[in-house]
């Protein structure tokens, strides 16, 4: 408190630009001047009476926000000791305190763990069961009832997104947490995510790409006025790349799931079902992951019942010419039965997937949970595992760093 009455009369809100310190008077430059002196000296202190002397200004100056202050604040976070302060104090719990920190991530230039772990610890807080709505002071009150939350949390994590797009496992749980989480918290806003993720879509040969397809599966899903006509040409050639899907199982089953609505879609062209599914039915064959194998199957299943007139599911004949053609392709037409697929799958190593493709081919349901890979035979001492068969149940920690 010795601070703000050393400088009891500083310039409040944004410094002003150099075209607008021209017309200034020379009390006001004194302001300023004494705002720099102020901001210098609260550089000086630690962490603690910094965190002090913010919530301090912000009850003295109510009118305006401390902007300048709490970001300088944020500045000085060096250790999960900094966060767990700032989490003590119930400053974090602030409305006005939340959009700034949204703000405040939109402009930074390089992310790590310290600042990733207050960004989420935010998102905690916007989703917190507590029906008390509480400001630091009121400055922001108006334009946090006007949508200004939602706003910066858009901006936030698009700036996060593109910071991390270069690092592979940091951005797939970027990406997964918009497809789960930000995707719905942003309204309207989600519609200015489509370039990122399209970018990503594309230029990638990595499990990234998945999770971005299936960001813009629910962007399109959600918004009627989003047009990507694309996007079905994009999920065929990616149910084509056998490597990238066998890379990360649990990402290409969400990518599979996403497919799964995409083929519901009424506004899909006659032809793109049959070849969608004929797609996924070669991938059942060529892929390596029998997760993957076992999804795609409970999926063809559930699109039996649901578009039983498809030629997808065309029975071939014992006297019946039938020439099989080894590739599927998007634009052309020709024949898209996965009999054959099918009856390959019958002969697969796994017995459940042997049993579920019996299931389609008799237009039985399948009743099969999904498969998982076992545990037994692993050589824990020559194999590094996350998890063993004891913790396979137990709860997972979100990791985003190294």
């Amino acid at each position: 408190m010795a601070l703000l009455e050393k400088f009891a009369n500083i310039h409040l809100g944004p410094l002003p630009s150099p075209e607008q310190l021209i017309k200034l008077s020379p009390q006001d430059l004194k302001k300023i001047k004494a705002r720099r002196d102020y901001d210098n000296e609260l550089e000086q202190l630690d962490f603690v009476s910094h965190l002090e002397c913010v919530m301090k200004e912000a009850e003295k100056h109510s009118s305006v926000f401390p902007i300048s202050s709490y970001f300088s604040l944020l500045n000085k976070i060096s250790s999960m000791e900094s966060i767990a302060l700032m989490a003590e104090s119930g400053i974090s719990e602030f409305c006005d305190v939340r959009l700034h920190t949204f703000r405040y991530f939109s402009k930074i230039k390089d992310l790590n763990q310290l600042p990733f772990t207050l960004l989420t610890m935010q998102m905690d807080n916007l989703t917190s069961d507590s029906n008390e709505i509480k400001f630091l002071n009121e400055a922001s009150s108006v334009e946090i009832t006007n949508g200004a939350t939602k706003q910066a949390l858009f901006e936030a994590w698009l700036n996060v997104l593109a910071l991390t797009s270069d690092r592979e496992v940091i951005c797939q749980q970027v990406l997964s947490i918009f497809l789960l989480e930000i995707l719905d918290k942003i309204g309207e806003h989600g519609k200015k995510c489509l370039d990122a993720f399209l970018k990503l879509a594309k230029n990638s040969k990595k499990p990234s790409k998945l999770v971005a397809i299936c960001c813009m599966i629910k962007l399109l899903m959600k918004f009627k006025h989003i047009e990507y006509p694309g996007i079905y040409q994009d999920v065929f050639d990616t149910l084509g790349d056998v490597d990238t899907l066998d890379l990360k199982p649990e990402i290409s089953l969400q990518f599979l799931e996403s497919t799964a609505i995409l083929l519901r879609s009424p506004y899909l062209a006659t032809f793109m079902p049959a070849k969608l599914i004929r797609q996924m039915a070669m991938l059942a064959v060529q892929s390596s992951r029998v997760e993957v194998t076992s999804k795609i199957l409970e999926i063809l299943g559930n699109m039996k019942k649901i578009m039983p007139q498809c030629d997808a599911w065309t029975e071939l004949q014992t006297d019946t010419d039938f020439k099989y053609k080894t590739k599927n392709v998007f634009e052309e037409g020709g024949t898209s039965c996965i009999h054959p697929e099918l009856v390959t799958l019958r002969t697969h190593i796994e017995p459940d997937i042997v049993l579920d493709s019996g299931c389609i081919l008799r237009g039985e349901i399948i009743e099969s949970s999904g498969i998982v890979v076992d545990f037994d035979g692993i050589d824990h001492s020559k194999v590094d595992c996350l998890h063993n068969k004891e913790t396979r149940e137990a709860a997972k920690t979100l990791m985003c760093f190294d």
